[in-house]
């Protein structure tokens, strides 16, 4: 992966009395994951300001970009999931929900 180096939990990093990381293995997880997304949709973005009047490569470009933003919604989607579960271990939130 090109770019930012991936997130990792610092020794120094506060745990809870529960000894539950902040952020949580799952949220990092979905955190990196959006972030080599973001960095492969930069990378095709700029392709596609390069690519002059070749429409089919516009096309494939654009199709790999729009795949790429719904991976990105999955993904944030699992890191929101992931937040929960730990405010909710914490006792910030209902688990009702």
């Amino acid at each position: 992966m090109n770019g930012s180096p991936p997130i990792k939990i610092q020794p120094d990093q506060k745990e809870s009395c529960c000894n539950i990381k902040i952020p949580t293995d799952d949220e990092l997880f979905a955190l990196n994951k959006m972030r080599e997304i973001r960095s492969m949709v930069q990378k095709l973005k700029s392709r596609l300001l390069k690519s002059d009047k070749d429409t089919d490569m516009k096309s494939d470009l654009e199709a790999q970009i729009s795949a790429l933003k719904e991976e990105w919604k999955g993904w944030e989607q699992k890191r929101d999931a992931a937040a929960r579960e730990r405010m909710r271990i914490l006792g910030h939130e209902n688990s009702e929900f």
